[in-house]
């Protein structure tokens, strides 16, 4: 189905959801579903199986689910809280500079392993207990992790478009590079800028000024550990040529490693092994009902794929002007990708092919891919949405809310990059 109608459920969507209705986004989605099932003549049959498949495509995303784990079970054994006071002691009154630090890890984690989410399970935490959920901080954390994932060399973003353009992989990478560079030392001003201003400054704990460095170093060791395979694992499995450090084996090793410097001699061994393989279990809830939640409304969204309006929105490029093609590509994509971005890589399998057919040039899909993975940065369906939320300890509508106002600001940074570097007119 063709047409502005098939746009129709995504406009109902987008009314429940925003001021004044404020709805709960699976009542709207709910709501949007429906009209879509009535213009396209969806069957109960179609309808079920369209459902289901944005459920389990989510809650698939089993790496995810045990680097999550594995982050809250480190910290409830406490390797967070030796972090948090060895950086408290180290930077004290500037924290701003610890912010930043976080900023270009995440940066660094996503663009080596292509993946956003699993690498904000880990982060996030360590900078929720050091400076709490300063909004700065969480969109520059927001804005980093999109910019990796869509031009990293090991995403799967990448592949496709690299591919698309008809280009390898590397040469694709090299190409969006200096953007890249560019979109990470704007995030991390704004985080040390927004950390800065508003004054956090470190709470040093008794316990802590008590402790030795050393101790803090050695309890801090399975974090640091498991931030770091996370962040060079993918390099070192090209490295050895095998697929050694995976989300499975980082986990052992952190894990036994955690245990060991953790043990409670005070408990036998029985007692010690049993209680990590709860807190294990226990630590996969709160990620677990952010799955169920973004894949339960992906499941509508499937329903709005199926009628076409996604591609009806993407196809309003071929109309702009030849000055203004790539613009209108760049903006399209990142309101695409907020009702429909959980996996960017499937967005832009979406809307790729209209793009090219339209006449956008392959050596500008990057870009667009930018702006796609922008877009669902505050996209309720959106995985890393789902950790970074899991990892601050507060629900997805607040990320969201949080990040509205940065993601249109990093899209027009873009944007006036372009136009800077002659690519975009």
């Amino acid at each position: 189905m063709n047409g502005a109608i098939t746009i129709v459920p995504l406009i109902v969507i987008l009314i429940l959801v925003l001021p004044p209705f404020r709805l709960h986004m699976m009542i709207a989605g709910l709501v949007g579903a429906i009209v879509a099932i009535w213009i396209g003549g969806i069957s109960i049959g179609d309808v079920t199986g369209l459902y289901l498949n944005g459920l389990t495509a989510i809650m698939s995303i089993t790496s995810v689910m045990i680097l999550a784990a594995a982050a809250k079970l480190l910290a409830e054994m406490g390797a967070i809280k030796s972090i948090v006071d060895l950086f408290s002691l180290i930077f004290r009154e500037r924290l701003y500079i610890a912010a930043g630090f976080m900023v270009l890890i995440q940066a660094g984690a996503v663009y080596a392993a292509g993946l956003g989410a699993g690498n904000t399970i880990v982060t996030a935490p360590m900078v929720n207990s050091l400076i709490g959920f300063v909004p700065e901080v969480v969109a520059a954390m927001s804005i980093v992790s999109p910019t990796s994932w869509a031009t990293s060399p090991s995403s799967a973003e990448s592949a496709v478009l690299s591919e698309a353009w008809g280009v390898d992989i590397e040469t694709y990478a090299a190409h969006m590079r200096p953007y890249v560079f560019v979109m990470w030392g704007l995030a991390t001003l704004l985080a040390v800028v927004g950390t800065y201003r508003r004054g956090i400054k470190a709470e040093i704990r008794e316990e802590a000024l008590e402790t030795p460095m050393s101790t803090h170093l050695l309890r801090s060791t399975p974090f640091m550990l498991f931030l770091l395979l996370i962040l060079i694992g993918p390099w070192m499995n090209q490295i050895i040529g095998a697929g050694i450090f995976t989300p499975v084996t980082n986990v052992l090793i952190v894990v036994t490693i955690a245990q060991i410097i953790f043990w409670d001699r005070e408990k036998s061994w029985r007692e010690n092994l049993s209680k990590t393989g709860e807190l294990f279990i226990e630590s996969a809830r709160p990620i677990l009902t952010y799955l169920f939640l973004a894949g339960a409304f992906l499941g509508y969204i499937n329903l709005l794929q199926e009628i076409g309006t996604f591609t009806t929105l993407a196809g309003y490029v071929e109309f702009a002007p030849p000055w203004a093609l790539l613009l209108s590509a760049l903006i399209i994509g990142f309101i695409v990708a907020i009702p429909a971005g959980n996996y960017t890589v499937a967005t832009l399998l979406l809307i790729l092919p209209t793009l090219a057919e339209a006449g956008v040039e392959g050596a500008t899909f990057g870009f667009v891919a930018m702006a796609v993975a922008y877009g669902a940065m505050i996209s309720p369906v959106q995985i890393n949405v789902a950790a970074t939320a899991d990892g601050f300890g507060v629900k997805i509508p607040e990320v969201i809310s949080n990040n509205t106002p940065y993601m249109p600001a990093a899209l027009l940074a873009l944007i006036i990059i372009l136009a800077l570097a002659g690519v975009l007119f």
